[in-house]
């Protein structure tokens, strides 16, 4: 059986469609069967095979559709090991039925994406720049998501706003997979902001980012007006060999179960009654990756001993602490409000003995 992985990232022109198409060409070059799907409308990743939408009859739109042949909607790449499907939307009333699907039948998506499984060791959901229906239903597809995230400053702050969203998700009951990790896109190395982002990205996140890194090149550019792969015409470039890095890493990810095994962390405790109030997937930064190693050791049946390591692993940073000075009580906040400054004591309605209440106020 093979895992399901959305790519997914709310901010437009991060490299979603970059990264799906050249992740998939590199581990299908490594021997691994890849499954394409194209969950954005915009159906970006068919001109990155050199073919044209309108020659494409069947797609994603057979997924919702209880008479359709979702089998039917799979194309060949070209590449050995990799097919491909697209949204087949060609108008905005088969994009209103596409999105209308989405939100009504997420399961049947799910479904599908379950039993093409069966034939390939890794299906790759590019989802579209949104949290909308079509992506809700993708990460309820998904065994794992990434994150494709450009360094640049709009990119860097959509994701607390991705995190937020899922975790809403979550809360609403909705299935939300593990999170592989974060995947720093379009790096250009010799500029300053590039380089703060990345170093911001990787101290906030630590733990949840690869390591590889997708630098900017105008080889990726090429892709769409190519047809082809990046890996097929540039193979010793520095965008391959970075893509044949981050593949690896993604093995590497899928043999230890990383994503997965996150998001069942979550899923049993809310199975022993800890709702996403008491427990998120993704707690505020930075403090996400020790939390997730706390949150772990209690799964489970926990002895005492068990129970002291989780309390001790998480950062005290992340609570407040009755003898910390950054933090104050509020009885002392009241007893702030109730001085006017000058030292003496401001009246209340507790010090008024006549009158109405009104005459307090006035």
């Amino acid at each position: 059986m093979g895992r399901s992985v959305a790519v997914v990232c709310p901010k437009g022109g991060v490299g979603k469609t970059t990264i799906a198409v050249n992740l998939a060409a590199t581990l299908a070059e490594k021997g691994k069967r890849c499954l394409l799907v194209g969950i954005d409308p915009q159906c970006g990743i068919v001109s990155c095979f050199g073919k044209s939408r309108f020659d494409i009859d069947n797609g994603l739109l057979d997924f919702f559709d209880l008479e359709g042949d979702p089998g039917a909607a799979i194309q060949p790449s070209g590449t050995a090991n990799l097919d491909f499907i697209t949204s087949n939307v060609w108008s905005r009333e088969e994009e209103r039925e596409l999105q209308d699907g989405a939100q009504r039948f997420p399961e049947r998506l799910a479904a599908q994406v379950e039993r093409l499984k069966r034939s390939y060791d890794c299906v790759l959901l590019d989802c579209p720049p949104n949290l909308g229906a079509l992506t809700s239903a993708a990460l309820q597809a998904a065994d794992d998501f990434l994150v494709p995230l450009q360094a640049e400053e709009l990119a860097y702050r959509a994701l607390p706003r991705l995190f937020d969203g899922l975790d809403e998700m979550r809360r609403q009951g909705r299935r939300i997979p593990g999170l592989l990790g974060i995947v720093l896109n379009l790096v250009d190395p010799r500029t300053r902001l590039a380089a703060d982002v990345v170093a911001r990205v990787r101290e906030e996140y630590a733990g949840q980012v690869f390591t590889t890194v997708i630098p900017r090149s105008v080889r990726l550019a090429e892709v769409a007006k190519r047809g082809r792969p990046v890996n097929q015409f540039n193979r010793s470039g520095l965008a391959a060999t970075a893509f044949g890095e981050l593949a690896d890493e993604l093995l590497g990810a899928f043999a230890a179960g990383q994503g997965s095994l996150k998001a069942a962390v979550v899923d049993e405790l809310q199975a022993l009654g800890l709702g996403s109030a008491e427990f998120s997937l993704t707690p505020p930064v930075p403090v996400k990756a020790r939390a997730l190693e706390g949150a772990a050791a209690l799964v489970g049946d926990p002895d005492p001993a068990e129970a002291d390591w989780a309390l001790e692993a998480a950062p005290e940073e992340g609570f407040e602490r009755e003898d910390d000075e950054r933090f104050v009580s509020l009885e002392d906040v009241l007893a702030g409000e109730d001085d006017d400054g000058s030292g003496n004591h401001r009246p209340s309605l507790d010090d008024y003995d006549g009158g109405s209440e009104d005459d307090y106020y006035h």
